[in-house]
């Protein structure tokens, strides 16, 4: 405080003008002497008034002097220390002061330290605050960062990096942050996202999203609830990519989606119709994994003709994994890429449970892992294209002697084809039901390099079921169909509707190069050349003196078919000519071979299911220790046009127990 030094004021000197006797006379006889007297007189009066306002003057200046000195020495001497501490203390208790520094750290300020151990150190942390080193080992040393202090984590690490322990505060940390992350506006930290999970953060993540239309969103590593869903633009000139940078978005909540691509201000019209050709954003989701337990669809996508792309994530115990469309439209393309995704769905037993729903068309997903869904993808439309993906059904391991798993796993299906003219390239199923069901009619599809495999005893399994569909035409090329463990009536390689042509299925059907196992009826064994690979070795072989189903040659009135079989490792062929006759009736079975192949030909005149006849070619191996048998039919048996079909499934031949042994009504042997 300023120190003044008032002056004493000197009150007037007192003086008496001597009063002499006033003459009572007239005015004007008054003589000089007398009207000096009466002027004295008067001033004597206002003397007397002064000098009493001198004294109240010099009694005010002497109180102020004596103030002056009071509040002078006061605070020079001054010691409030005890009175502060009793106040902080009251305010510590009462937790008025932790809320205030609270406010100040998270809101108003950063703490700043010259090094990491003096942050160790720290006396004065808080959760939620917010710090920054000067240097890591000494200060400016070019390695300071920004931390935040957040209660510790039975996931965390403590490395003395990225994850700091504090000596002082035993349930706090500080993590490490991106020096751009204090006061970026295109990370959702700093419109309130909480990275250790424990607050809502979906009301910040929508505002940073809303705030940063057509740019790119990092998130800091963390995991963020979201207590409703994530919303990223519809039109093109908003589109965000948003990178997560390997964060976990959490919800416990019952969401319809955790987040939807082009469900922020979604219009009712294709987005940017008008000039749609010169504006593609190709919005991308990456580096995410999504942990939403209650809800429906991890993600959904209505951002369609924009070229989405979800890459690099996880997605975790959602009903539906990626749905590209909210329903089926038959005009709009999704346009969706998916590259390297995760996705475990809640249960196969919930037979809603999807990986993947397609309900556009011009989508391509690859590199996907897809794992215990009821149904691995749902394919609802056409012109999708699926590379490197693999669908797992493992719930058999712990659960297959449960009676709640023997009613659910003959339901369920690797791929639903809803749609048609799709391509699956090098894909990979594993241990369902069913891998491939069509249910569309006229399907045209691609199948190449694909390998399926079922490790589940006891169950009857379906590598293609076209029993609902019908076939315009596919192609199966190079795969492998190893459906082990046959089941009590034997697996099925193709599945085929009974209103389809048996006669056309050859020639519908491209089949090249395929490989099975472990299946009793089976079109995909043989390949337009007409070349089988046996199916009957190990524990499969032909039994000696019995005749097994091969397949059916369209029968022909009045006209003779031909088959040749070769022994495999032999140049040798055997040609079986089979007549039939103007009363349609199996009437001479020619054969010209090689005598001792022990192999014997069987024929029979039969009418199928969808009406016509068609004559039943077996096959039989007369000593146990004959060559392993290998079948080349001609592709045109005497330029009637007509193919030869494999063994088909048991629906087939509803009425025999065993649709693969029979009892030919003519039979003649090899070489005799």
């Amino acid at each position: 405080m300023n120190k003044f030094n008032y002056k004493n004021l000197s009150p007037f000197k007192w003086f008496v003008l001597q009063n002499f006797p006033f003459i009572e006379a007239d005015f004007d006889a008054i003589t000089n002497w007398q009207l000096f007297c009466k002027l004295g007189e008067e001033m004597n009066k206002i003397i007397e008034k002064v000098n009493q306002a001198g004294v109240q003057t010099e009694n005010l200046t002497n109180a102020f002097i004596d103030l002056q000195n009071y509040v002078n020495n006061y605070f020079e001497n001054l010691d409030i220390q005890e009175e502060v501490n009793n106040k902080l203390d009251e305010m510590s208790q009462s937790g008025e002061l932790t809320e205030i520094i609270a406010q100040y750290l998270q809101l108003a300020g950063l703490l700043c330290f010259n090094t990491v151990a003096e942050l160790k150190n720290a006396t004065n942390l808080i959760n939620g605050s917010f710090v920054k080193t000067m240097g890591e080992n000494s200060y400016n040393d070019g390695n300071g960062y920004f931390y935040k202090i957040r209660t510790l984590l039975n996931t965390d690490t403590i490395d003395e990096k990225n994850i700091i322990a504090l000596t002082n505060f035993n349930t706090l940390i500080a993590e490490r942050l991106s020096n751009n992350t204090i006061g970026d506006k295109t990370n959702p930290i700093f419109y309130g996202a909480d990275p250790t999970g424990i607050n809502d953060s979906s009301i910040a993540i929508n505002k940073c999203i809303q705030a940063n239309l057509g740019k790119s969103i990092v998130f800091t590593p963390g995991k963020y609830k979201v207590d409703s869903p994530i919303n990223t633009p519809y039109y093109v000139d908003e589109q965000v990519n948003i990178n997560f940078n390997g964060s976990t978005i959490f919800s416990n909540k019952n969401l319809d989606y955790v987040i939807g691509i082009g469900t922020y201000n979604k219009g009712s019209d294709m987005p940017n119709k008008n000039n749609y050709s010169s504006k593609c954003c190709y919005s991308i989701i990456e580096n995410f994994v999504i942990d939403a337990p209650n809800s429906q669809i991890g993600i959904l996508t209505e951002q369609n003709y924009w070229y989405p792309r979800i890459i690099n994530g996880s997605i975790f115990n959602t009903i539906i994994g990626i749905q590209a469309g909210r329903q089926k439209n038959v005009l709009w393309s999704s346009d969706l890429f998916v590259d390297n995704v995760y996705i475990q769905c809640k249960s196969y037993k919930n037979t809603n449970t999807r990986g993947i729903i397609i309900n556009g068309h011009d989508n391509k997903i690859v590199n996907c892992r897809i794992y215990n869904a009821f149904i691995g993808i749902e394919n609802n439309k056409g012109g999708n294209y699926f590379i490197n993906d693999q669908i797992y059904l493992y719930g058999h391991l712990n659960e297959k002697n449960s009676d709640e798993f023997k009613n659910i796993y003959p339901q369920t299906i690797a791929v639903l084809e809803n749609g048609s003219d799709n391509k699956y390239d090098n894909f990979y199923t594993d241990s369902y039901s069913t891998h491939f069901k069509i249910t569309t009619g006229g399907y045209q599809g691609q199948f190449t390099n694909c390998r399926c495999f079922t490790n589940v005893s006891g169950f009857d399994d379906i590598a293609f079921d076209n029993s609902t569909g019908t076939i315009q035409a596919i192609t199966i090329n190079n795969c492998t169909f190893n459906l082990g463990q046959a089941g009590e009536n034997g697996n099925i390689g193709f599945k085929t509707n009974i209103n389809q042509r048996l006669d056309l299925i050859s020639q519908l059907c491209n089949l090249r190069n395929n490989f099975s196992y472990y299946i009793d009826k089976d079109l995909l064994l043989i390949d337009m050349n007409r070349n089988w690979a046996n199916p009957y070795t190990g524990s499969r072989q032909f039994l000696s003196g019995k005749y097994y189903i091969i397949g059916y040659i369209p029968a022909i009135k009045g006209h003779s078919h031909t088959v040749e079989i070769t022994n495999i490792g032999t140049p040798n062929k055997h040609e079986g000519r089979f007549y039939v006759n103007g009363d349609y009736q199996l009437s001479e079975l020619n054969n010209q071979g090689v005598a001792g192949t022990a192999f014997g030909l069987g024929g029979k005149l039969v009418t199928l299911r969808d009406g016509k006849k068609y004559i039943e070619v077996s096959i039989m191996r007369q000593y146990t220790n004959a060559a392993t048998l290998g079948i080349q039919y001609k592709l045109e048996l005497d330029g009637y046009g007509v193919g030869f079909i494999p063994v088909l499934a048991r629906h087939l031949l509803p009425n025999n127990p065993d649709p693969i042994e029979t009892t030919p009504d003519i039979t003649t042997t090899f070489g005799s």
